[in-house]
């Protein structure tokens, strides 16, 4: 069975599927809006069992274009929620980003992506989704952080000998 491997165009929006051997004929797509939805895996950064109290997420992004992606963050498999407008509605944060001015052409810029969060549990998601034709060039993901509090530590147990 062969492995495919998807490539994504630079100055479009095509996905070609690469095979074993080269391009396969008749696997290019037709065109169209793709959309991504990237998650990180979940963190608990205070053990399995322990409490923590979330309050900022950020992502590291390299991009060499301009970019359009929305945030969203999961607090033991619940979307985090906010007041707007006196309703409680989902939280979700949209960037939009420029490309960057430097020179040469095509060089990276690194932008930080940072959403206020108020929640309690034991392990985090952070969702980013993306559509293919809001990205121009390059967008990578370099790393997540966040900003929190313990509440109660995991329990923790030393190894045992007999």
């Amino acid at each position: 069975m062969s492995t495919r491997l998807l490539v994504a165009q630079n100055g479009g929006s095509k996905i070609y599927a690469l095979g074993r051997t080269g391009f396969d004929s008749g696997t290019a797509d037709v065109g169209g809006v793709y959309s991504a939805l990237l998650r990180t895996d979940p963190l608990s950064p205070d053990g399995e069992d322990g409490l923590t109290h979330f309050r900022r997420i950020m992502l590291r992004v390299r991009h060499t274009g301009a970019f359009v992606c929305i945030m969203r963050c999961y607090v033991d498999g619940a979307q985090t929620q906010i007041y707007s407008g006196g309703v409680l509605t989902n939280q979700a944060v949209t960037f939009t980003k420029a490309a960057p001015t430097f020179y040469p052409a095509g060089s990276e810029a690194e932008t930080l992506l940072e959403m206020d969060i108020n929640a309690r549990g034991t392990f985090i998601v952070i969702e980013l989704a993306v559509d293919s034709d809001d990205i121009t060039g390059v967008f990578l993901i370099e790393s997540a952080m966040v900003g929190r509090r313990t509440i109660r530590p995991g329990r923790q147990q030393g190894a045992s000998t007999s």
